[in-house]
């Protein structure tokens, strides 16, 4: 009898008769579709696969094995250009009775062009900067007098502080600071600041990199540009940055700038709550420039009393503007994009709230209430209103606005302290006083904002930068000069109190900065201040729902995070 061919299904369990393929599980669904024949050409492409794995894992070591190779090059190459550099240093020193300075060159060759510059760490104002010229090289430090260097303010320092500048003999420029830390210094240094301060910047700049051998560019913008362009900017920063308070801390969570090495003692002559605006945990990252704040401008030709709230100021103002005195009763700049931190001090009245930037809750920072809530949009509705019966400031920027001020065609205005460099050319008398809230409402608050230099992480010239905020600019001789040209809040105590015993605006404006609120560091002001901005210039478009409005701001607002 014939044999029955017999065959085996290799990939059925044998403990089972049938099994649907919807039984399976994926991993045997898998094997029930391998083709045997196929296996070498698996086999084949696997084997290729871990060929390119090795190959890229190969090229991975091999990229990183030539970056260190890179970076020791340069650690060699650095260390070959300051051969001769790291060897010259000075000190100050005291011989036979006598201060003055020791300087050493124990290199092999002369360093040329030397400058010393010696700056008290203390209280005092002094600062003294002499050309040394040739350093030649001495197994021994070489000793001058204060007097010899033509110095005669010494006896006054009380913690000296000494920096050494000079070329060496392959034309490199070097600064070696306060600390005796040593710095190669490129021939420029970058400034970014607002046009305001471009000419007394560019001026103050020359005379002291002068010595350096270092030119200055100074560019220019409105501050919101300048910030915006440092936090996006990958490669060319500033050595030098000029911003207010409520932006430094993004900076400093985005490591755009470096600590300020200012000596506890010099701390001290700045006013306190300047310092404490450019200290982010318990670290100095900026030196205070000034202050600023926001306040009610006055024509004291056409006003004699100041109005208690906002809505007699309306009054008054129409009152004139019916009689023909003035074009319109009241300038408050909110083109092109917005102020909302002019309007901030009505807001707060409208609200009810001093602080409208508290935190809501750990993790959400943001306006301190709901804009959504019947309250916030009868709040809105009160600022609102203020735009209806003043239209016409909508289309007024800050600048338009003062210029309409200071031409008598509007009895009020509405702004920064800034205005009172304009203020000073004006034909009458200007009255400066808080903002006026709303009838049944809280007084307003306005917000004092600190102006500051910082340091660019990036910059070219880091220790130059120091030197020149650390040993300039916190000179009671410059802050004088640079402020000389325009009425503001210098931070340094000795000039601030001379402004204000001579000007009452001044000392007004001041006042304002002491009672207002100082933000503490957060990093969602550019943000919250943008959607507020947003938010102020969509109420003033008298044709826009101011539901609709808030409903957006709240939505942008919700998603800010510290």
């Amino acid at each position: 009898m014939q044999a029955m061919p017999c065959t085996v299904d290799l990939w059925r369990r044998p403990h089972d008769a049938v099994t649907e393929p919807s039984d399976l599980s994926m991993g045997e669904r898998a094997m029930t579709d391998v083709d045997i024949g196929s296996v070498p050409d698996w086999l084949t492409a696997v084997a290729g696969g871990l060929a390119l794995i090795f190959a890229a894992r190969a090229a991975l070591v091999a990229g990183r094995l030539l970056t260190v190779e890179q970076e020791r090059d340069e650690r060699l190459l650095d260390d070959q250009v300051r051969s001769q550099a790291r060897q010259v240093t000075a000190w100050w020193d005291e011989r036979d009775g006598t201060a003055g300075v020791a300087f050493r060159n124990a290199s092999d060759a002369a360093v040329y062009k030397a400058t010393v510059t010696l700056a008290d760490n203390g209280p005092s104002d002094v600062y003294e900067t002499s050309v040394v010229g040739t350093i030649p090289p001495s197994s021994e430090p070489v000793f001058r007098s204060y007097a010899s260097l033509g110095w005669t303010n010494v006896p006054a320092i009380t913690e000296a502080r000494l920096e050494l500048g000079f070329t060496d003999a392959q034309g490199n420029h070097w600064l070696r600071n306060g600390e005796g830390q040593l710095s190669q210094v490129r021939d420029q240094l970058v400034i970014w600041a607002d046009a305001n301060r471009r000419r007394s910047l560019e001026d103050f700049a020359v005379n002291f990199l002068s010595s350096h051998r270092v030119k200055v560019e100074v560019e220019v913008g409105r501050l919101e540009r300048l910030f915006s362009m440092m936090r996006t900017e990958t490669f060319r920063t500033p050595d030098i940055f000029i911003t207010s308070h409520d932006r430094l801390a993004p900076l400093v969570t985005d490591r755009k700038v470096v600590p300020i090495k200012l000596a506890d003692r010099r701390r001290d002559n700045f006013e306190p709550v300047c310092m404490s605006a450019a200290t982010i945990d318990g670290e100095l990252y900026a030196l205070p420039y000034a202050m600023d704040t926001v306040a009610l401008f006055t024509n004291l030709d056409l006003v004699e009393k100041q109005p208690g709230s906002i809505e007699e100021l309306l009054s008054y103002g129409e009152l004139l503007v019916s009689r023909g005195a003035v074009d319109m009763p009241l300038a408050l700049p909110i083109a092109p994009d917005g102020e909302a931190f002019i309007a901030y001090p009505l807001l707060s009245s409208a609200f009810g709230i001093r602080d409208m930037f508290q935190r809501r809750d750990d993790s959400a920072e943001g306006l301190a209430l709901d804009l959504m809530a019947p309250e916030s949009i009868a709040a809105l509705e009160l600022f609102q209103g203020v735009v209806r019966r003043t239209p016409e400031t909508a289309r007024l920027t800050r600048e338009s606005a003062r210029k309409l001020f200071i031409s008598g065609r509007v009895p009020f205005l509405i702004s920064t302290g800034t205005t009172l460099r304009d203020t000073v050319h004006a034909p009458f008398p200007v009255g400066v006083s808080p903002v006026p809230g709303f009838n049944g409402h809280p007084p307003t608050t306005n917000i004092t904002l600190v102006q500051l230099f910082v340091v660019g992480a990036r910059g070219e010239n880091p220790a130059l930068s120091q030197s020149l905020l650390v040993d300039e600019m916190t000179r009671q001789a410059v802050i004088e000069r640079l402020t000389a040209d325009r009425p503001q809040l210098p931070a340094l105590t000795a000039v601030l109190k001379k402004r204000i015993d001579a000007d009452t605006n001044l000392n007004a404006l001041h006042d304002l900065c002491t009672q207002g609120l100082l933000l503490p560091p957060s990093n969602s002001y550019p943000e919250v201040w943008s959607t507020l901005n947003q938010l102020e210039t969509s109420i003033a478009d008298l044709r826009s729902s101011i539901r609709s409005a808030a409903r957006r701001a709240q939505s942008t607002l919700s998603h800010v995070r510290r």
